[in-house]
């Protein structure tokens, strides 16, 4: 998928793919080709609406066909998962190296930073470098921040959230509703991007297609 769509997938400030394997993004690769030896994939841009229709639209599908087995009604609710250990949204943690921590520069998302800003009122800016993330990353991240770094956080944070509720809904038409959808609770534990995973939370928490989140005691 991702070499049929080049701009569709998470880019570094270099440009080169983010490729994502045993739970967060490990490398950096001139190819977005898949590595199924070790399960890795050029990981999608959460700002790729190409990517979020045609999986959502898989997403669909599939319940359409699960719902037409008598083992569906053993089923009450679908887990949606994802980025770091399939459970942040985020792609990265604690544990990644300074270059790692950046943002996402695919024309995706540049074009969604675009359009974000221009709905806003506001003119268009690059995406900021990844040296201005890094020292500043989390202070910088607030509700109504004005810095660049911050707005294109929380761009990449409501884009991270219509992405799965893109997929919940899709689980919702294929199931007239029947089944309920939730995720992994971003109050259940310490994570890399603490306020980007709790920031989803509450645009997920907004939608009747979000039913649950699934609280591991720690």
């Amino acid at each position: 998928w991702g070499e049929d769509h080049p701009d569709e997938v998470f880019r570094c400030e270099s440009g080169k793919y983010g490729i994502f394997w045993h739970g967060r993004i490990r490398a950096f690769a001139d190819s977005p080709r898949d590595d199924p030896s070790r399960q890795a994939f050029a990981v999608p841009s959460y700002a790729s609406a190409v990517y979020a229709d045609e999986a959502s639209s898989a997403i669909e599908r599939a319940f359409r066909e699960i719902e037409t087995w008598p083992e569906s009604k053993a089923v009450i609710g679908v887990y949606v998962n994802g980025g770091t250990d399939g459970q942040w949204l985020d792609l990265f943690d604690n544990s990644a190296l300074p270059q790692r921590e950046s943002a996402d520069y695919s024309a995706a998302s540049r074009r969604g930073f675009d359009d974000d800003r221009r709905q806003r009122g506001k003119p268009a800016v690059p995406i900021p470098t990844t040296a201005a993330f890094c020292p500043r990353a989390r202070a910088d991240f607030g509700e109504h921040a004005d810095t660049p770094e911050s707005e294109w956080r929380e761009f990449y944070v409501r884009s991270a959230a219509r992405m799965r509720l893109k997929f919940a809904r899709a689980v919702k038409v294929a199931t007239s509703r029947r089944i309920l959808v939730g995720g992994y609770s971003p109050n259940a534990g310490l994570a890399g991007y603490a306020l980007f995973a709790q920031t989803c939370a509450k645009w997920l928490l907004k939608s009747r297609d979000f039913d649950f989140f699934a609280v591991v005691p720690s």
